[in-house]
């Protein structure tokens, strides 16, 4: 479901980082942030025995220190945490809407915690320009309802400018791994999957 993403942060340090010797660099800077641009997007879809549905996540609009050690090729990062506020899911329809909220308990559970550990390029873009789409993957830690899970997560990102990068990618996480009961809209007749597919198209920024 929900993921992910970001998964995402890894393609900060690879302009400088691939341009050192060095096998192991720390970077962690108290005055460099990480922050979500507005036109960035995370949205659920899923399917029922009716048809499909799709649900708007709010991007975080808050700085996120960047601290990172850079090992064999691996961003490893410390204390990245993205928060995902399961109150403000928005599913467009209100029988969606106040099923899923009742299955994510919002009211006990506010939050859906994504926690990035290490990301780095695939092989085969290792090299690339990065003005042009490359493939990263991402080794995260999800926490839904209190359950957490570790994911490894596909994207694929690419440079703006300097400062800012683009990244883009979906997972498919199943409800009930995270005992997240799952809905049965009018008694029943609306019967909803348990696959949800977590899509996010991050801008992302690096405040000095």
């Amino acid at each position: 479901m929900l993921l992910t993403r970001f998964i995402f942060l890894c393609l900060f340090p690879y302009s400088y980082l691939m341009n050192t010797n060095k096998a192991s660099i720390s970077f962690v800077n108290p005055t460099s942030k990480i922050l979500f641009s507005s036109d960035s997007k995370m949205y659920l879809t899923g399917k029922t025995n009716v048809g499909l549905y799709t649900c708007d996540c709010e991007t975080p609009q808050v700085y996120i220190p960047l601290c990172f050690d850079f090992q064999n090729q691996k961003a490893v990062f410390q204390n990245i945490r993205m928060k995902i506020s399961t109150s403000n899911i928005e599913c467009h329809r209100d029988l969606y809407n106040y099923n899923l909220k009742k299955g994510l308990e919002s009211d006990k559970f506010p939050f859906i915690s994504i926690d990035l550990l290490e990301a780095w390029k695939s092989d085969y873009s290792m090299f690339m320009n990065e003005t042009q789409w490359f493939d990263v993957i991402a080794n995260t830690n999800l926490t839904i309802k209190g359950t957490k899970h570790n994911k490894q997560i596909f994207a694929q990102g690419i440079r703006i400018s300097p400062n800012k990068y683009r990244i883009k990618g979906s997972q498919t996480l199943s409800m009930k791994d995270y005992n997240v009961v799952v809905p049965q809209i009018l008694f029943g007749l609306i019967q909803v999957q348990d696959n949800i597919v977590f899509h996010f198209d991050l801008s992302i920024e690096i405040i000095e």
